[in-house]
């Protein structure tokens, strides 16, 4: 948690922070003043109130800024494996598929849409697992010979519908941040998009 709040930009969240810290004061203050005890109460129900309702608040933008934000490996692959388990194409972008180990369970959901022709990955470096979802029917594209890789990786997942969607896959220090998008009016679909369509074509199959 603590290696996430770096990435938490949003002012409202430490203004919450603070906001409590005031509440927590102003809670002491009441309690130990010699204003009526009805009066003591109204100011309790509404500090606790208040409290409750920061702190919902607090979790709300916490939980937006460090979605999908992974330190371990292992994270990754479950993030990943919940992803491509959606039905329609899935056009996977990656280096070399490190991500997928033969015969677990992210291989058999790929292996599933191999074999109805609903999956393609365009490659750097081919792997065992690829060539065996080429052999049951996936369309793998290798751009091994150019000098190029991508620094981030893209998966898209209904590709071809008419509601596709897009993960993207960064470094940022030691940690790797994966971003979600729909096709509908966001840049970066277009681009990853544009990205896949030349790879394609400068690749062998």
């Amino acid at each position: 948690m603590v290696n996430k709040l770096k990435h938490v930009n949003d002012s409202n969240f430490y203004e919450k922070i603070a906001s409590l810290i005031v509440e927590s004061f102003l809670t002491f203050i009441a309690i130990f003043s010699d204003i009526p005890v009805w009066l003591k109460n109204i100011i309790g129900v509404f500090i606790v109130f208040y409290f409750i309702y920061t702190i919902i608040r607090l979790k709300k933008i916490y939980d937006t800024h460090t979605k999908n934000i992974f330190y371990k490996s292992n994270e990754i692959k479950e993030y990943m494996k919940n992803w491509v388990n959606n039905d329609g194409h899935t056009l996977i972008i990656s280096r070399d598929l490190s991500w997928v180990s033969l015969n677990d369970d992210t291989y058999n959901i790929l292996l599933g849409k191999a074999k109805k022709h609903e999956l393609s990955i365009i490659l750097k470096k081919n792997s065992q697992c690829a060539c065996e979802l080429k052999n049951s029917g996936a369309e793998i594209y290798d751009y091994s010979e150019i000098d190029f890789t991508p620094e981030n990786r893209f998966t898209f997942i209904h590709y071809g519908r008419s509601n596709p969607r897009l993960a993207i896959g960064y470094q940022d220090g030691d940690a790797r941040i994966i971003k979600e998008f729909d096709k509908s009016g966001a840049i970066e679909y277009s681009l990853a998009e544009d990205l896949c369509t030349l790879l394609k074509k400068v690749s062998k199959k």
